[in-house]
């Protein structure tokens, strides 16, 4: 299974949004949903709150993977993250295309025109690997509810190095992985394994009319 990114949260309508700021916000909520669509999404002011990085409107206030690390860890604790702090390119390639979306730091002016959506300077976006599509990107600044955009490994890997020679992001778990924090799917699994013992004890005890069990 792989995660899906349906449609993108955007800063320009997202309930709460200050402002360009926000975007590391976005991008962390849009990673998570990617895998764990289940779980209730804050509003910007709360993700703000738990990364310790309250909004200054008078000042630039931009999280970084720390900062989303620590939002996400304390709003989730049973979802296993990972921080990617100046890691290779390669490596984190590797790790979101066998199905670990993240949130990823970027230099916005070297990502292929058409996915700048009129900004330059740092900036926050989701990637994913899709089957289809391949390699795409949820833009925080993109059209609301628009459809992910697909971009070549090379282009992301060029504005990756845009903003500095290795990666700074956060991975999110696979989607198996995630679907392990979900409590419908606990108790399916908890039963089922009861049963599972249930049968081994019967076939070890030498009852193996298991039918009416």
């Amino acid at each position: 299974m792989r995660p899906q990114i349906f449609q993108v949260f955007s800063q320009t309508t997202w309930p709460g949004i200050g402002d360009i700021d926000d975007c590391w916000v976005l991008a962390s909520m849009q990673a998570v949903h990617a895998v764990a669509p289940w779980l209730k999404l804050p509003g910007v002011k709360r993700f703000r709150a738990e990364a310790n990085r309250p909004d200054s409107p008078n000042r630039p206030d931009p999280g970084d993977e720390h900062d989303m690390a620590r939002a996400l860890r304390r709003l989730y604790p049973d979802l296993r993250i990972e921080v990617v702090d100046g890691g290779d390119f390669s490596d984190f390639a590797a790790r979101v295309e066998s199905g670990r979306p993240a949130a990823l730091i970027v230099r916005s002016s070297a990502l292929p025109d058409d996915l700048q959506h009129g900004f330059k300077e740092i900036h926050a976006i989701t990637v994913a690997f899709d089957d289809e599509l391949g390699w795409v990107v949820a833009n925080p600044l993109a059209k609301a509810h628009s459809k992910p955009e697909p971009i070549q490994k090379k282009a992301l890997e060029k504005a990756v190095k845009g903003f500095k020679p290795n990666v700074h992001a956060v991975l999110m778990p696979t989607l198996e992985e995630a679907l392990e924090t979900n409590e419908i799917h606990r108790e399916e699994v908890t039963a089922l394994r009861s049963r599972i013992r249930k049968l081994k004890d019967k076939v070890k005890s030498g009852d193996l009319n298991i039918d009416n069990d």
